[in-house]
């Protein structure tokens, strides 16, 4: 059993924001495999299961908002009882470059609060893909705001695109073809 995470702020204020591009990534994979949402307050998520390959597949968008992700991912794990190698979580990254991709195995949280409330919870040895929202191009400007704009609809389209790469390829990493997916997802 794997369990996929989205990453982002559950308000309706927070649709189509930079910080929210998991909850969008993992919205689509749901559409996709034809999945339907439910709230499961026991897990603090919007959940749903999905088969790929064969492989039972948790689906999630923690309600916790950002900072508190890891409590929500913690309690599904355990419950589930999915290893933490099992675990893939997709979210927006601000040192990628507007519109790149890509892959990484653990590392550091770069910041990123949702992924600091997940390594003080579930560690940082879990699947991650980084998908890039870039910096404002005015050092002085607020990164908190930045990330909770809107994306504009030059860059939603290229957003869009990139889900799409991911929701396409996802079942590559349920199946352990983890270079198969970066190959896919890298252009």
């Amino acid at each position: 059993m794997f369990l996929i995470v989205g990453l982002g702020n559950p308000d309706l204020e927070y649709l189509n924001t930079r910080h929210n591009a998991g909850f969008m990534a993992i919205d689509h994979i749901a559409k996709l495999y034809e999945a339907s949402w439910q709230s499961k307050p026991k897990f603090k998520s919007q959940m749903t299961q999905i088969n790929i390959n064969n492989i039972e597949v948790v689906l999630s968008k923690p309600e916790t908002y950002m900072n508190l992700s890891g409590m929500a991912v913690q309690a599904i794990a355990s419950f589930y009882k999915i290893p933490i190698s099992n675990i893939i979580v997709i979210h927006d990254d601000i040192d990628l470059a507007f519109g790149r991709l890509t892959y990484k195995l653990d590392g550091g949280t770069g910041g990123h609060n949702g992924l600091k409330s997940l390594k003080n919870t579930i560690g940082t040895n879990y699947h991650r893909i980084r998908m890039g929202i870039g910096r404002p191009s005015n050092s002085n400007y607020d990164i908190s705001q930045f990330v909770l704009e809107k994306f504009l609809e030059a860059e939603l389209a290229i957003i869009n695109k990139n889900i799409e790469l991911i929701a396409k390829n996802i079942k590559f990493l349920i199946t352990n073809e983890i270079e198969k997916f970066i190959k896919e997802i890298s252009f």
